[in-house]
């Protein structure tokens, strides 16, 4: 099979933030969401002061009853059920008649741990990424979380259509598929204490809904006994950082303009709604978008990066998504003489044909020669003079021949820098 080829085009982009591996200009994700499915927890409960007293209790007589609690504390001996009935679930003690009986070993590593672990009936909301796979657990957070959003807000976020599902996914029913991947511990995401999925007594439910048919297509026209399925898919961009529980993917899904106005001016075609999203833990999904990464053409790069008949030296790169030029004095004399300033960050954009994903590639220039740094140095010092809320006292601290620094700004264009560097020459009147 032949691999896409990539288009590349210059863009005018911030350069990545920190701790930021890649950014996805925009792409088409289909994505489902599955809201309120019944789990079981596995949640924690720290001992309380007195459930320790009794736990320390047990380990040192191997036995308690109510008398104990009475004879040591002076309470009745019915509270000894209030304290000893979760160390008994928790395997701690045994019921033995009128008393409690330590297991030593259980008894042992919750007083260590301090904590009762209890399993615990609740809900859970998943997100399905099914052309890559993913399913993400996602915690629900203050508010109900940015799935309670796109929930209250279904009519804003308009999927841009939708996408069909890999063929294996047509027959899956709901409540069996996730059961399936909690079990083999293939599940991601923000919620970490799902431990089983409950499944309905009742008929289970389609995992994913039917393919809208195309118009014209009647109901009886179709007698597939496995109906196409999918799910909406959605405009979408995201930036993707390093997390401890995987890729930290923090998206923004983008509503499709609604088009069903015929009003003129710039709303027209209705307001553009937008959502973040957390796809923490999607690491098929960014792994495809690395894998377009590692597609680049280096040398196609380079002629958009330089654009001035030139070669580099060398080039490294320095991050997922970020590259290193080396460039000696010939090439930085050629590329400077272009226009370009030799400090400044090249953004360019890769789009694989036949698929709607642009990812950006990040730049440098970096010196390789004396002569090289040199010419960097001096548009590294136009660079602080234009970020400088005073260039002219960051200039007068610098040791460098003006005449041609003030050329090089000229030839870059920064008309307000050299204008700001003349005014004590053009209106000094005394």
């Amino acid at each position: 099979m032949t691999a896409p080829s990539i288009r590349l085009r210059r863009a005018d982009a911030p350069a990545l933030g920190p701790g930021v591996q890649l950014r996805v200009s925009h792409t088409l994700l289909p994505l489902y969401w599955l809201r309120g499915v019944p789990v079981l927890r596995d949640i924690s409960h720290e001992l309380t002061v007195f459930e320790r007293f009794i736990l320390e209790m047990a380990l040192e007589l191997g036995t308690v009853s109510g008398e104990d609690v009475t004879e040591v504390l002076d309470l009745r001996p019915e509270f000894l059920i209030r304290g000893a009935w979760r160390l008994a679930v928790a395997g701690a003690l045994h019921l033995d008649g009128d008393v409690y009986r330590v297991v030593p070993d259980a008894a042992r590593k919750l007083r260590q741990t301090r904590v009762l672990p209890q399993r615990v009936q609740s809900t859970a909301d998943f997100v399905l990424l099914p052309r890559t796979g993913d399913l993400l657990a996602v915690a629900s957070g203050r508010g109900g979380g940015w799935l309670a959003e796109a929930d209250r807000q279904r009519r804003k976020l308009r999927p841009r259509g939708s996408a069909p599902a890999p063929e294996s996914l047509w027959s899956r029913k709901r409540a069996e598929y996730l059961a399936e991947r909690v079990r083999a511990g293939d599940i991601a995401g923000s919620d970490h204490e799902i431990a089983e999925i409950v499944l309905p007594v009742d008929e289970d439910k389609a995992l994913l809904p039917r393919l809208r048919k195309p118009r014209g297509k009647t109901e009886t026209e179709d007698t597939d006994d496995l109906p196409p399925r999918g799910c909406p898919a959605y405009n979408c961009s995201a930036e993707v950082k390093d997390g401890t529980h995987g890729p930290l993917v923090e998206a923004c899904l983008s509503g499709e303009p609604d088009r069903g106005n015929d009003q003129d001016g710039p709303n027209a075609g209705g307001d553009q709604f937008s959502l973040k999203a957390e796809l923490t833990g999607a690491a098929n999904l960014v792994a495809t978008w690395q894998a377009q990464l590692d597609a680049l053409d280096i040398r196609a790069a380079w002629e958009q990066v330089a654009q001035a008949p030139c070669g580099f030296e060398h080039v490294e790169r320095t991050g997922v998504s970020t590259w290193v030029f080396y460039v000696g004095g010939r090439a930085a004399q050629a590329i400077a003489v272009d226009g370009q300033s030799l400090a400044e960050p090249t953004v360019l954009e890769m789009e694989a044909e036949s698929q709607e994903t642009i990812i950006e590639a990040h730049f440098l220039l970096r010196a390789a020669d004396e002569v090289a740094e040199a010419l960097f140095a001096r548009d590294q010092l136009v660079a602080s003079l234009l970020a400088a809320p005073d260039p002219r006292a960051v200039l007068a601290a610098a040791v460098v021949d003006e005449k041609p620094l003030r050329e090089r700004i000229w030839q870059l264009d920064h008309f307000g820098l050299a204008y700001a560097l003349r005014e004590p020459e053009d209106f000094g009147y005394e």
